[in-house]
This record gives C-alpha cells, structure tokens and sequence, in this order.
C-alpha cells in the first residue's frame, strides 16, 4: 500500500518543479521517455498553463493526476526533462539571435539604399 504523506510530498515537488519551469518563462516544449514503460513524461501547455505531463497508451495527462507508480518513475526521468527543456530554450535562442541579425542586416541595406537615392 502506498503511503499517502509521501505521494503527498511527491505531488508537492511536482507542483513545485511546474512552477520553477513556469517561471523561466521559456515557453518550450520537452519529452522524455520512460524507458521501463513506454510512456512520455513532457512539460507542454496545456491550455494557457505550461504543465508536466504523461502520455500513454490511452492519453496524456497532467502529471499529479497519473497513478502513483506512473508519477514514481516520472521523478527518475525529470533530470533528463529538465536537460532537454534546456537544449530547446538555447536552440530557440540561437534561432532567434539569427533572425534578429538578418533583420538588422537587412535594414542597414534598406537605409544604406535609401540614402543612395
């Protein structure tokens, strides 16, 4: 039988892990899988809220709401999570500075050319 002040303080965690992701403010999307069961434990919107979830055979859904088995082997796989949430942001980053470059770039060229005429 499970022990409900510890669920209880595994569920805390989870909420406390949702809130420390929501306020980086990163706004990506991540998965990772659990090896031992197929499922797909990710941090995605859900809505306008940024949630930890799990997918399976019959659906996602938020985190805390799972078995509490699911939620055990989610802990062991949110360091991985948490490297992938990172790998994104940075890729987004670098996306968007090269964006911003060719942009400025283009814009010297239109000032650069309006001042020739």
């Amino acid at each position: 039988m499970q022990d409900p002040t510890l669920i209880d303080h595994l569920n805390e965690v989870f909420v406390q892990v949702e809130a420390a992701l929501q306020d980086l403010n990163y706004g990506v999307e991540a998965d990772v899988e659990i090896q031992e069961t197929g499922d797909l434990v990710s941090y995605e919107k859900r809505g306008k809220v940024w949630r930890l979830c799990m997918s399976d055979g019959t659906g996602t859904r938020v985190l805390i709401e799972v078995g509490y088995i699911k939620r055990i082997a989610a802990a062991a796989v949110l360091p991985e999570l948490w490297r992938r949430i990172q790998m994104q942001h940075a890729a987004n980053v670098a996306r968007t500075n090269a964006v911003l470059e060719i942009a400025k770039n283009t814009l010297a060229q239109i000032v650069a050319a309006k001042g020739a005429t």
